[in-house]
């Protein structure tokens, strides 16, 4: 789709998610596995500047020659108003910068609106790359109610404007392809499906593993802690076996889980958040991984675990079964 040519574009600047920032990144392990991609376009000779939601501790980090603009340089605000306000400066502030850009793209679709936004300002071409779809997403949630509703149309408005404005849309699964086609009455030319990426460099099959002593009697299961997850049916399950349930991650349900694996009476360990750079040898050291969400687009997680070589279980929803 972008090709080092001559007549192509090779100065893209990345939107980063709503919210995410490198230190985020940096905080929850993943800094290294989300600039992968955009360190392998700095090595095909394009130039690569990354919008952050951060501030000023954004310039920090070792990006290599990756340029990073953080929208919150003087510091992030609580106010909403003052947000948006930082927004136009961030868009002043950085005028001679988007102005160079050839391509805008999306990190995320929760994120899209800006550049969307931009292009109009610039007359630069945006790439939208999906994941964590909000429309989508909220026809899943069980919940009903006002708030549904109100997620609802704002959803579907928000992403009908990226979705139509933007010049190609990436997306990871098939499912997602076919519910933007039949839900926003795309072109199907306009969308290319690339899948998730992965470094094998990490996430690879050890062909010692079994001569060695594994984690016995355990399921692994790595991720966010949140309810959409579904580990409390993981707990349920164990409940009266021999066996217990490793958790890496972080996330809001978490003492919920403790307290329900006290009440179970099941063995749960929260290890807490892994770098992405260790993961790879920490999954080896398990035989069952377990994924058991309600939905998933296209998980990494998952397709880490694959790599990995060891027995999986999923739930049977369309981003799992996918895979």
């Amino acid at each position: 789709m972008i090709h080092k040519k001559n007549n192509k574009p090779k100065n893209l600047t990345i939107f980063l998610t709503l919210g995410v920032s490198l230190q985020l990144w940096e905080k929850v392990g993943i800094l290294d596995r989300e600039l992968l991609l955009y360190k392998r376009l700095l090595s095909k000779g394009f130039k690569v500047t990354i919008v952050t939601y951060g501030d000023y501790q954004d310039f920090e980090f070792d990006v290599d020659k990756i340029k990073v603009l953080p929208i919150f340089l003087n510091g992030k605000s609580d106010n909403k108003i003052t947000k948006i306000f930082q927004i136009f400066q961030f868009i002043l502030s950085y005028k001679k910068d988007l102005e160079k850009s050839e391509v805008f793209m999306t990190h995320q679709m929760r994120g899209a609106i800006l550049p969307i936004i931009l292009k109009f300002k610039y007359k630069v071409p945006v790439i939208v790359r999906c994941g964590h779809e909000w429309y989508r997403n909220k026809l899943r949630d069980a919940k009903f109610g006002l708030k549904k509703l109100i997620g609802l149309i704002t959803g579907y408005i928000y992403e009908w404007i990226c979705y139509h404005f933007a010049k190609r849309i990436i997306i990871s699964n098939i499912s997602d392809k076919e519910f933007i086609l039949n839900k926003f009455f795309i072109n199907d030319d306009k969308i290319d499906m690339i899948r998730n990426y992965i470094d094998h460099k990490l996430f690879y099959h050890d062909n010692s593993r079994n001569s060695r002593i594994l984690i016995k009697n355990t399921v692994l299961y790595v991720g966010r802690l949140i309810k959409r997850k579904n580990i409390d049916s993981v707990i349920r399950a164990l409940e009266g076996t021999n066996f217990c349930l490793h958790i890496i991650g972080e996330g809001p349900e978490k003492q919920f889980l403790k307290n329900l694996s006290e009440n179970k009476k099941v063995k749960v360990k929260f290890l807490g958040l892994v770098d992405n750079s260790d993961l790879g040898e920490q999954i080896r050291n398990y035989s069952v991984f377990i994924q058991p969400s309600f939905y998933e687009n296209s998980p990494k997680t998952l397709l880490e675990a694959m790599a990995c070589g060891i027995g999986i279980v999923a739930s049977d929803v369309e981003g799992n079964s996918e895979l």
